[in-house]
């Protein structure tokens, strides 16, 4: 299986972070998007269990279609709450609050950080499977049963002591829009994480029904999954023939999908790498140093170890191989890669924000943190020793 990448233009992206810097300043908002959350994670519980209890065995081609799209709707109500909370989506209100606390605190970072706590923490099972492998490598693996004990006991909620955050509130005399933005900012880190660790066995369990579809139409999963969705219908209930092997072999070669007001392109191959290229301007990946957000304190030098999700497959063995102290390089920090960071002396991110899943897990590590870099995945590779400068929240090569 290859890899997808999401391009949004950028005027769309200022258009998004304008809107939810005003979303997320209305309390009665950030209420009901909690309701929302919680009544997504409750519907997705129920049809969990549910689905423990289906026997697919005896479920005929269009039974299962009909239960893998139910499952999926739940699945997509999962992913557009967590869209709403993308740290993209939020980081206007998180800029406005970090520059009230500048006038503040003489270490803004440390103490939007102990701010952003909630009272409740997310407590993950680490040995579960689906921790210790890529999604890639599970769906890889799945056999015809599924284990649903992991997918139901992937986490549990502890009360979080948040001491220091009220001591912190009374010393900094937080008031108003301030004290409601960081709390608004600490239901929203909590939600992200909650989420997640929701929706992630629902990926296995989707792929697992995908893939049992696949067995049932003659399909091999690597074949399977370069078919569209409504392709997958009309074999199932029009009896129509599968795709020839020159379009899989067309397929494969890639394709992009433009959508614009409403409406669908698709192009394949050379095709979709010329469309592409002509509406997206590549990032450059030149010279030697990068900056992005300090999301914990500390100066480090170390070798990189380059965890990218274009490759997900290589994870598990470079983790085997790690001796410890490596800087991990990687677009986002996700659960499978625990234990590394576990071993690891830094995290350097593409991507995050400082209420990110990597902020949260090197707070709890006490290892330093880069995160929101856009470029170091392109610029780091395997082996190159670098340094993270704490003081400057810059990540260099060295040598």
């Amino acid at each position: 299986m290859g890899h997808a990448t999401l391009y949004l233009p950028d005027k769309e992206l200022k258009r998004s972070r304008d809107f939810y810097e005003k979303f997320f300043s209305n309390k009665k908002n950030v209420a009901n998007l909690g309701r929302m959350i919680n009544r997504g994670i409750n519907d997705y519980s129920k049809i969990l269990w549910k689905a423990e209890k289906i026997r697919l065995a005896d479920l005929s081609n269009e039974q299962l279609w009909h239960w893998f799209k139910k499952f999926e709707e739940i699945f997509n109500q999962l992913i557009v709450l967590f869209t709403v909370i993308d740290e993209y989506n939020f980081s206007n209100f998180e800029e406005k609050i970090m520059g009230e606390l500048k006038e503040l605190a003489d270490d803004p970072e440390k103490v939007f950080l102990v701010l952003t706590e909630y009272k409740k923490k997310i407590i993950s099972n680490e040995n579960s499977y689906i921790f210790k492998q890529t999604l890639m490598e599970v769906a890889d693996n799945l056999s015809d049963k599924i284990d649903f004990s992991d997918l139901k006991n992937l986490f549990h909620e502890e009360n979080n002591d948040i001491a220091e955050k009220k001591w912190l509130i009374k010393q900094l005399k937080l008031t108003g829009w301030v004290l409601s933005g960081v709390e608004t900012l600490a239901l929203v880190k909590y939600w992200r994480y909650k989420l997640r660790l929701t929706y992630m066995p629902a990926v296995v369990y989707l792929d697992f029904l995908m893939i049992m579809v696949f067995g049932r139409l003659g399909l091999i999963p690597l074949d399977g999954y370069y078919y569209f969705s409504e392709e997958i219908e009309r074999i199932i209930f029009q009896k129509s023939p599968k795709l020839t092997v020159q379009e899989l072999k067309r397929r494969k070669n890639g394709y992009f999908v433009v959508y614009e007001a409403g409406k669908t392109q698709v192009f394949w191959g050379q095709e979709a790498r010329k469309k592409r290229d002509s509406l997206i301007k590549e990032k450059q990946t030149g010279g030697r140093e990068i900056n992005g957000m300090l999301v914990f304190p500390g100066n480090v030098r170390g070798k990189v170890l380059l965890l990218s999700y274009t490759r997900p497959e290589n994870h598990a063995k470079k983790i085997k191989q790690m001796k410890g102290g490596e800087i991990i390089v990687t677009e986002m920090t996700r659960p499978n890669l625990l234990p590394a960071l576990k071993k690891a002396s830094a995290v350097i991110t593409d991507e995050g924000g400082i209420t990110c899943h990597a902020a949260i897990i090197c707070r709890e590590l006490k290892i330093p943190g880069l995160v929101g870099t856009k470029t170091a995945t392109e610029i780091f590779k395997d082996g190159d020793i670098i340094e993270l400068d704490g003081n400057n929240a810059t990540a260099r090569i060295i040598k």
